[in-house]
């Protein structure tokens, strides 16, 4: 069952988007596994699932999170097995980037209905300063050349004074960042090619677009309750896969490293996020 969660309500973004062709592959594999394994794929969006997403207002947000997001996968799940008698069937769910998130908290938080699970390129990690995000972006320009990182700041510094957020852009995932998981990339650290975006720009932005009520103290708590709910980094579980690139500046809220033998992590030297799932990357890296 692949579980995916677009952030945006734009239909013509979803069409030509990566995960768009993503799916396409996996309507693929699912002929492929079909015909060896018996195997039937679901595709799920999570994020058109739990509320109307035509009414972007906040009364209507509200009823956006990754709790309820799980709520409707265990739903679907059950009354697609009921109704294709498939109750004595094992399920796998994966997904990537968000959609691998709601992958791998399907399998901690409902073992029974999900035999195993594989998050690529999957946060586990709310974090309310993401400071790292453009720490590790920072360092792939001088990889390339000595002169890129003075010319991606002065491009960078331009493009802070330009920005302007429109009132519907992605402001679905951006009321789940303000509800639940934080993320901003912020750029306070200093020597970096990266500035002008520090956590009180992203806060004043989420009052401005919201309510007020939104500010640093609920932000904060709410990516202490994600935490808290999910387990952060200390997943308890099994037969969970999570698979990510080095040069994904998201990697730092992911896992990297094997847990258990039943909870391995498979880092790709010089690849980036949702790459991993792409079928060109899977046979370049074959030799691992």
């Amino acid at each position: 069952m692949l579980a995916e969660g677009l952030p945006t309500a734009s239909w013509t973004w979803y069409k030509y988007s990566t995960c768009f062709q993503n799916i396409h592959f996996y309507f693929i594999v699912k002929l492929m596994l079909s015909s060896i394994f018996s195997a039937l794929i679901v595709v799920t969006n999570s994020m058109c699932l739990c509320f109307n997403y035509r009414d972007l207002s906040t009364a209507s947000l509200r009823y956006l999170s990754s709790r309820q997001a799980l709520a409707d996968i265990v739903n679907f799940r059950t009354e697609i097995a009921r109704k294709r008698e498939l109750t004595k069937n094992k399920w796998v769910t994966f997904g990537g980037s968000y959609g691998g998130s709601l992958a791998v908290w399907s399998r901690i938080k409902h073992p029974n209905l999900f035999a195993a699970a594989v998050g690529s390129c999957a946060p586990v990690q709310a974090k309310l300063n993401f400071y790292e995000y453009y720490e590790v972006v920072g360092r792939i320009p001088s990889a390339h050349n000595s002169k890129c990182p003075k010319a991606v700041k002065e491009a960078f510094d331009i493009l802070v004074q330009m920005l302007k957020l429109p009132e519907n852009c992605n402001k679905q995932w951006f009321y789940q960042c303000w509800t639940e998981f934080g993320f901003f990339k912020t750029t306070e650290l200093k020597n970096r090619p990266f500035s002008g975006t520090p956590l009180r720009y992203f806060l004043q932005k989420c009052s401005d677009i919201f309510v007020p009520e939104f500010n640093s103290d609920s932000v904060a708590q709410g990516v202490k309750a994600t935490n808290k709910h999910y387990g952060d980094f200390n997943v308890n579980g099994s037969k969970i896969i999570f698979s990510n690139g080095s040069i994904d500046p998201w990697y730092t809220v992911r896992i990297t490293k094997d847990i258990s033998e039943d909870l391995p992590a498979v880092f790709i030297k010089g690849n980036t996020d949702m790459n991993t799932q792409r079928p060109t990357n899977r046979m370049k890296y074959t030799s691992m």
